[in-house]
C-alpha cells in the first residue's frame, strides 16, 4: 500500500503536530509500574566515529531505512497520531542527571520511518529501544499492533525539570527528515531548519534526506547545553553533525556538520530554513476565519557576518498567484541604512512597512497604511514615476 505526500502536505502537517499535538500526557491512573527505558548493550561513540562512519556510508549503495508494518503507521492518521501521548514518566533525564529531560515521537502516517535514538555517557552509546508501554494511547489505536523496537519518529527537549510545568512545555523538536525548530524569546515556534536542501525548485524531485541516528548527551545544568549529534543519510549524501544547543532567552544552537557526497547533485543549500504562511494581518480580508493571522514567521531578520541587518518580510501566501496574481510570490527587502526597494508585478506596486502590507487592487497606485518599519529607512525609491514617503523609526 502506497500513499502519495507532497512536500507541502509533508511540511504543514509535521510543522502542526509537531506544536500542536497533545503528546505530553498526565501520569496515567491505575497501579504502579516500572518507568525506566529499554537500552540496548553499551558501543563507544566519538563524534570522529561517527564521520568516519558517514564517510564509509557515501562509498556504499544507498539503502533507506525500513518502515515498519506500512498498512498500520499509515493508518495513524493526523486523529489517530494525535491520541497517541507519550508518557513523561519515561521521560529521558525525568528524575536527572541531565537538567532537560527528553521526550520522544511516535511514529504516524506523516513520520513513517522509525529512526534510532541513544544516549550518551562517558563516550559509551545506548540505543533507546521502543516500546508502547512509553505511550498512552487508546486500547483500539492500531499503533498498539506495532512490535517493540520499531523506533521514534523524532524528539523533543522539555524545560528543565526544576520547572513545574516541564512536562507540558518544550523547546526544541527534531521530527521529519532532517527537520529541527525551537521556539524563540517569545516561548513560540516559528520557521524550521534542516539539515540540508537538495534540488530544491529543480524539475526534479527534491530529496529529503533523514537523519537517521541520534545520539543526546546531558548537560548537568542550565547554563550547560545539550549536545545532541545526528547521522544523516539519503540516495545523494550522507553526513555527520554536532548540535550544541542552549536554552536561553530563546534557543542557541551552534552546528557542526561533515557531509559526504554519493553523487553530484545540482542544487546543494546549506542552513536551509522553512515557513509556512497562509495568511497575515494585512490579508485578513482574503479570507474568513476567526484567527487574525495563521503563519510561522512575518518574516526573516539576518545579522550578517559584516554587521549589516536585514529584514525580509513575506508578503503575501504563496498559493494566491495560482488565481489571484501574475508572478510568484516575492520577498520584500529592507537594508539598515540603505534604500528600501520593493519589486512589482506588472506595473503595480507592492509597497510595505514591517507588519502592514497595502496591495493595490487596480493597477494604479494608491496610498495606503504605513506602520513603523522593523529597522530605520531612507527615502523609499522605487522603478516608478513616484516615490513615496516612509516614516523612518526614531
Amino acid at each position: 500500500m502506497t500513499t502519495r505526500i507532497t512536500r507541502r502536505s509533508f511540511l504543514q502537517t509535521a510543522l502542526t503536530l509537531s506544536a500542536a499535538a497533545p503528546l505530553l500526557g498526565a501520569m496515567r491512573p491505575g497501579h504502579a509500574q516500572p518507568t525506566t527505558l529499554n537500552l540496548a548493550a553499551a558501543e563507544k561513540f566519538s563524534f570522529d566515529l561517527l564521520v568516519e562512519r558517514a564517510r564509509k556510508m557515501a562509498q556504499r549503495k544507498f539503502e533507506p531505512l525500513p518502515r515498519p508494518m506500512p498498512d498500520v503507521v499509515l493508518s495513524l492518521t493526523y486523529d489517530e497520531w494525535g491520541k497517541i501521548r507519550f508518557d513523561t514518566r519515561y521521560a529521558l533525564y525525568a528524575d536527572g542527571p541531565g537538567m532537560y529531560p527528553v521526550t520522544f515521537f511516535h511514529l504516524g502516517k506523516f513520520f513513517q520511518t522509525g529512526i534510532r535514538i541513544h544516549v550518551l555517557k562517558d563516550g559509551q552509546s545506548r540505543q533507546i529501544l521502543y516500546s508502547n508501554t512509553y505511550f498512552d494511547m487508546p486500547k483500539d489505536s492500531p499503533a498498539r499492533k506495532l512490535p517493540d523496537q520499531v523506533g521514534f519518529a523524532g524528539f523533543r527537549l522539555q524545560e528543565a525539570r526544576t520547572r513545574p510545568d516541564w512536562r507540558t512545555q518544550d523547546w526544541m523538536a527534531f521530527l521529519g527528515a532532517s527537520y529541527f525548530r525551537a521556539i524563540g524569546a517569545l516561548n513560540q515556534y516559528g520557521l524550521s531548519a534542516r539539515g540540508i536542501l537538495i534540488d530544491s525548485a529543480e524539475p526534479t524531485a527534491e530529496e529529503f534526506p533523514d537523519f537517521t541516528d541520534f545520539f543526546i548527551e546531558e548537560g548537568r545544568s542550565e547554563a550547560d547545553p545539550v549536545l545532541v549529534y545526528a547521522l544523516l543519510d539519503g540516495p545523494s549524501i550522507s553526513g555527520a553533525y554536532r548540535f550544541a544547543i542552549r536554552r536561553m532567552e530563546g534557543v542557541v544552537q551552534d552546528v557542526e556538520a561533515a557531509l559526504f557526497l554519493r553523487k553530484d547533485i545540482k542544487r546543494l543549500g546549506f542552513a536551509p530554513l522553512t515557513s509556512m504562511f497562509w495568511f497575515g494581518e494585512a490579508e485578513k480580508r482574503r479570507f474568513e476565519d476567526w484567527r487574525p493571522e495563521v503563519h510561522d514567521s512575518d518574516g526573516l531578520a539576518i545579522w550578517t557576518g559584516t554587521g549589516e541587518r536585514i529584514w525580509q518580510y513575506q508578503a503575501f501566501h504563496h498559493d494566491l498567484w495560482d488565481y489571484d496574481l501574475p508572478s510568484q510570490p516575492m520577498l520584500v527587502t529592507v537594508r539598515r541604512g540603505g534604500t528600501w526597494m520593493a519589486r512589482a508585478s506588472w506595473d503595480w506596486l507592492m509597497p510595505f512597512a514591517s507588519r502592514i502590507i497595502f496591495i493595490p487592487r487596480t493597477k494604479s497606485f494608491s496610498a495606503g497604511t504605513w506602520a513603523r518599519t522593523l529597522f530605520p529607512i531612507r527615502r523609499a525609491a522605487f522603478p516608478i514615476s513616484r516615490e513615496v514617503p516612509v516614516v523612518p523609526v526614531r
